[in-house]
């Protein structure tokens, strides 16, 4: 699964979307992996405003959530 970070990413998806991929996250640098790895909060400011410390994190540093193990499925 990836997140995006990009504010509006050409009108598509709002910052901090999260889709499913059966592989890893596109390889355009606007979508991120859900790999729960820190980010630095100046470097992708739209996606911390949106998602800030949910998934942890504290200070300059936030973290991405992960969806290890996780199942998707629509509603």
């Amino acid at each position: 699964m990836a997140t995006n970070n990009v504010r509006n990413n050409l009108g598509q998806f709002p910052v901090g979307s999260v889709i499913g991929y059966d592989f890893g996250a596109p390889a355009d640098t606007r979508w991120l992996e859900c790999d729960g790895t820190t980010k630095v909060t100046t470097d992708l400011p739209e996606l911390f405003a949106v998602i800030g410390y949910t998934y942890g994190g504290s200070g300059t540093d936030f973290d991405l959530p992960t969806v290890a193990d996780s199942i998707i499925r629509s509603s």
